[in-house]
């Protein structure tokens, strides 16, 4: 075996269907739904389940996956299973009120928490803020993705960019999402 295949990290399957999903029915599922789903995910060896969002924002109904809360959360076994929460960046209106968002939407450190990995979903223009909440939460033992947004818009330059910004971060994974399907696999060849 030669020395790049010694440090090829084994493959994580991550599924958000249950966030993804929740743009339908406003993260409104049947607990039993939920229940059945995570029996699905387990026999099919997938390694993280994204559960929904975690958010602030509550102007009109939405069901327990857009805040997945710890409480919420203790009602499933996930043995086996991390567990994958996804925060909009968006809610951050400024730096200054960064530190203190997290802290309300994650009181406890990971080591007392269901959720395992938090996923950061900003846009190109959104990393600063990104990259101070990373920070917060790295310190509260979480594992960290960056997941960027609206990839479709983003040529080389852009992306050359994003690399340099983020390289010294320990990040667990970063996903490029064509949030507006409109993405094409030829125009990344270069």
């Amino acid at each position: 075996m030669n020395s790049k295949e010694e440090n090829k990290k084994p493959l994580k399957i991550l599924d958000c269907t249950l966030r993804d999903g929740g743009y339908y029915n406003n993260w409104d599922f049947d607990i039993e739904l939920i229940k059945e789903h995570i029996e699905v995910i387990r026999s099919c060896n997938i390694d993280i389940l994204e559960f929904g969002f975690r958010s602030l924002i509550n102007k009109q109904y939405k069901g327990p996956l857009a805040f997945t809360t710890d409480d919420f959360l203790e009602k499933f076994d996930s043995n086996n299973l991390k567990i994958a929460v996804m925060v909009n960046i968006k809610e951050f209106e400024n730096n200054n009120e960064i530190k203190n968002k997290i802290d309300r939407l994650f009181p406890l450190e990971c080591r007392n928490s269901k959720v395992d990995i938090i996923r950061l979903a900003c846009t190109y223009e959104e990393i600063d803020k990104a990259k101070i909440a990373y920070q917060f939460l790295k310190e509260k033992g979480f594992e960290i993705c960056l997941n960027i947004m609206h990839g479709a818009f983003l040529d080389i330059r852009n992306l050359k960019n994003i690399a340099n910004n983020i390289k010294e971060l320990s990040l667990s994974a970063i996903y490029l999402a064509d949030s507006t399907g409109s993405m094409d696999s030829i125009e990344y060849n270069d």
